[in-house]
């Protein structure tokens, strides 16, 4: 049975009356009952002490049969990209159970990160994640030997179709989203040198100090042919990316997700925001539809990088109308 983790940051098994899971209710809690035998409602009224109208146990009735998918909530306002937001915090997070990589080479060490917390909102225009993890260290540096902390959300290109979870396969695409911490780094403070993460290096003069900003790029090659891990001019630290199985993921020509991560002690904080009607290449999600959401993380200090990673299998994922 997944857990629910309420607004005041403690885990508790939210289960329905049958024993079965309980989800997300909707924001306003507004939705047409499925039919309730006087026995239930009994019971309900009975565990409350008998204060609880017929009414309210019909709707407490509702929400623990509502349908076994994680919830995008209906959110009027724009999606906030900053994680400590109270349109995040209020929301009851589903709890996602992850497992190592260990399908291809190369695998993840160990479990790093057992599971993710995770909330979703969308206002018809934009859907947005916010998922939640534990974490001893902040791992900020892409280095020799040296990793970031990242976090992914995966979506079905068709909403109708469940790909293989493994990034999809020919003919049916995922839909990637990535956050790296080092990437908020370089959003928040400008892009960092070798001299930055390497503060005791020494050289004489950088290539476009001679030679001017242009003429230098050939001496930086992954610049010079437009490898976006190479870009100097990052405004979102979340990546929109393509898949269509293992070593297939390429970056996507449209950029249109952004978000924000914010380490806090022991603890990852992420949001990834993206339309909702994604385009070409992305999930075509809207209001009222069910499909699936899979999710990735990487612990830096762990050796995490690439196919090393922790990963979710699909889950339901239901956009409310």
């Amino acid at each position: 049975m997944s857990t629910q983790e309420g607004l005041n940051g403690d885990q508790a098994d939210q289960e329905g009356l049958n024993g079965d899971q309980a989800v997300q209710a909707s924001a306003n809690g507004d939705q047409v009952p499925q039919t309730v035998n006087r026995r239930e409602l009994l019971k309900v009224a009975a565990a409350a002490g008998g204060a609880v109208a017929a009414g309210l146990a019909v709707r407490e009735l509702t929400h623990t049969r509502r349908a076994r998918q994680f919830l995008a909530r209906r959110y009027d306002g724009e999606i906030p990209a900053d994680p400590t937001d109270r349109a995040w915090t209020r929301l009851a997070a589903w709890t996602v159970p992850l497992q190592i990589q260990n399908l291809i080479p190369q695998h993840a060490p160990d479990l790093a990160v057992a599971e993710l917390r995770v909330r979703a909102l969308h206002n018809g225009a934009r859907i947005g994640f916010r998922v939640e993890w534990d974490d001893d260290e902040e791992d900020l540096v892409d280095a020799m030997a040296r990793f970031r902390d990242a976090v992914a959300v995966q979506l079905p290109v068709d909403p109708a179709m469940t790909p293989a979870v493994t990034m999809g396969t020919a003919g049916q695409p995922v839909h990637i989203m990535q956050w790296r911490a080092s990437w908020q780094v370089d959003v928040d403070q400008g892009r960092r040198g070798v001299k930055d993460i390497f503060p005791n290096m020494f050289h004489d003069a950088p290539p476009e100090a001679l030679a001017g900003e242009e003429a230098a790029r050939v001496f930086y090659p992954a610049l010079y042919v437009g490898n976006p891990m190479a870009r100097r001019d990052r405004s979102s630290p979340v990546e929109d990316l393509v898949a269509v199985g293992f070593g297939s993921l390429t970056s996507h020509d449209e950029q249109t997700a952004n978000g924000r991560g914010v380490f806090n002690s022991s603890r990852w904080s992420v949001t990834l925001i993206s339309p909702l009607a994604g385009g070409e290449g992305k999930a075509a999600l809207a209001p009222g539809i069910l499909t699936s959401v899979a999710f990735a993380v990487w612990n830096g200090s762990h050796g995490n990088r690439g196919s090393r990673k922790q990963w979710s299998n699909w889950t339901e994922l239901t956009i409310e109308a």
